[in-house]
């Protein structure tokens, strides 16, 4: 069967400059990345080999692809922060372009049945719990409130094509990649930098937010010889105790962007601040925290059960 750029001449220019990426990095992703990208992926060694590449969410984090101008969603994520973490893979800097697009195929009808299914499986398998009297009635499900309100609202936003969901307004709109350039800008002042290269390990501080935000603890970790830095947050109740799920587990949150969210100050302006009580609270969180594997008493809620909260 001939592919569209064979027997399409229109797109004649993209025959053979076609790949795709997908599954674990020993089926050849990082030559594939380079490839395609090989001033900003391949550091300019790399022969250029492809103009389109067509790829799972194994490219939406930690890869360099400036060099590209132009991102189409064949898909929706149900958390649309995901398409944020994807325009970072181009939106970075670095880019030679003025100007770089993010487009959405929206599956509107679609996406409302996946929605409804699974709102539907939840409220069955939780009555099934309650039924039962067990908090697992299937491998890897616990029973938890079904909350689809946040990502309908997210959705419906998408909906509308209202743009400022992708817009740097607040911290949770924030992804990985403008952090960096936030990092970046104020490592530009020397003394900062000097201060921040000599402050101790083990170092830590704290911040208080107005409007009675939810306590929290952020943990930052070097682990080993790993390049990437390790993250897990922690809340904490208004008594600064740690906060646990239903069946009585703490919760320990290890999405890097969840994390980075909660430890964000929001701007220079913010004092830092540390009550004895949250210091405290930071001994037992870290030995929850720093158990990497979320074992039994460490669970990772997901995304309809967590609100964001911020740290104090």
């Amino acid at each position: 069967m001939l592919t569209a750029t064979e027997s399409d001449p229109r797109l004649a220019c993209y025959r053979g400059r076609i790949t795709t990426a997908a599954g674990p990095d020993r089926t050849g992703r990082s030559q594939v990345i380079a490839g395609f990208a090989p001033r900003t992926a391949g550091g300019g060694v790399a022969e250029d080999l492809y103009d389109l590449i067509i790829a799972t969410d194994v490219l939406a984090e930690g890869v360099n692809l400036q060099q590209a101008r132009h991102i189409i969603n064949y898909d929706l994520p149900w958390n649309p922060m995901r398409l944020v973490q994807r325009h970072g893979r181009i939106d970075r800097i670095g880019s030679e372009h003025r100007e770089v697009f993010l487009r959405c195929f929206f599956p509107d009808q679609q996406l409302e049945r996946f929605l409804g299914l699974e709102e539907r499986l939840q409220r069955k398998l939780k009555q099934a719990s309650a039924a039962t009297g067990v908090g697992e009635v299937l491998p890897g499900f616990i029973g938890r409130e079904v909350n689809l309100t946040e990502t309908r609202e997210e959705i419906d936003r998408l909906r509308r094509e209202d743009a400022t969901l992708f817009e740097t307004g607040g911290a949770s709109a924030l992804s990985g990649e403008e952090y960096r350039r936030r990092y970046q800008s104020q490592l530009a002042n020397p003394e900062l930098r000097e201060a921040v290269l000599r402050l101790p390990w083990g170092s830590g501080t704290g911040f208080a937010r107005a409007g009675g935000a939810q306590p929290g603890l952020v943990f930052c970790a070097r682990i080993g010889d790993h390049s990437r830095p390790w993250f897990r947050y922690v809340p904490l109740n208004d008594d600064f105790t740690i906060t646990c799920n239903e069946q009585g587990h703490p919760v320990v949150i290890d999405d890097t962007l969840s994390c980075l969210d909660a430890a964000d100050p929001g701007g220079p302006e913010t004092p830092a601040e540390l009550v004895e009580a949250v210091y405290q609270a930071a001994f037992p969180a870290w030995a929850h925290a720093s158990v990497t594997s979320s074992p039994p008493g460490c669970t990772t809620p997901t995304r309809p059960t967590y609100s964001r909260p911020s740290p104090g």
